[in-house]
């Protein structure tokens, strides 16, 4: 499962391309607007299959959409995010919530290491904040890999980092709802902008585990070369008597003179 639900301000006009002599693909740049400071806003390309000539007349830059739906996209080799179709609607710049949920299911790719900070941690506040990776697949045996993070409260009842730390290894299926979130930084090397994209987990389901014992068949078979009978009684010896061949105790057929034809 790859599912969008997304407010976002379009930065840029629409533009159509040739993506072979006979396709075309429309393409919007946006951005998911946030209300924490300390987070930047997401920047994202918007990516038209379906219905292109009714969004290109109608978006422009500096509109606000409202996406649902749409499948959410990671290049690793670019680091950049896009979503793909869905059912979008123009929405009143700043009357309409900022909305922004993520659904991903797919299998996890590591084992989180406990004695790495930048995967699990807690804070002297009496947070725990730990990190995972997602593969979600996609048609063509393709797939995207997302960075997801779960912070909680160590005496809360619901502790979604401490079970993504604990509960999830390599292979593990995972199903998380969240949001989509950019953060930015100045390394203290380099002095430049740094930024890293991640899911922040709001709920998570684990997949069933499989069931490891090895099924026993419901019904056995006779060892015995003689065949046994379904029924309660025994199989008489000897060989069975053809049909109508005994016809001890059954009325006599009418004289075939006395038909009516």
């Amino acid at each position: 499962m790859n599912k969008a639900y997304l407010t976002v301000n379009v930065t840029a006009a629409p533009q159509q391309t040739y993506i072979s002599e006979s396709r075309t693909i429309v393409e919007c740049s946006v951005e998911i607007p946030t209300n924490n400071p300390r987070n930047a806003a997401t920047k994202l390309t918007y990516k038209i299959w379906a219905n292109q000539e009714k969004f290109l007349s109608a978006i422009s830059a500096g509109m606000q959409l409202y996406i649902s739906g749409a499948q959410l996209r990671h290049d690793l080799k670019e680091r950049s995010y896009s979503l793909h179709d869905g059912n979008w609607v123009i929405v009143p710049t700043g009357q309409f919530p900022l909305l922004n949920e993520i659904i991903l299911s797919g299998r996890c790719i590591k084992d989180v290491d406990l004695s790495d900070p930048r995967q699990f941690k807690t804070t002297d506040s009496g947070y725990i904040i730990s990190s995972q990776s997602l593969s979600v697949n996609r048609a063509k045996q393709e797939t995207d890999l997302f960075n997801l993070k779960a912070i909680t409260k160590s005496d809360s009842k619901v502790r979604y980092a401490e079970w993504l730390a604990n509960m999830t290894r390599k292979g593990t299926g995972l199903t998380v709802a969240g949001r989509i979130s950019t953060s930015e930084w100045k390394d203290q090397t380099t002095q430049e902008l740094r930024s890293n994209t991640e899911i922040q987990i709001s709920q998570m389901t684990l997949a069933p585990k499989p069931k490891t014992n090895e099924i026993q068949p419901q019904a056995t078979m006779s060892n015995e070369g003689e065949a046994k009978s379904l029924w309660a009684a025994p199989v008489a010896a000897g060989v069975a008597e053809p049909w109508g061949s005994n016809t001890e105790g059954l009325p006599d057929l009418p004289a075939t003179d006395n038909m009516p034809f």
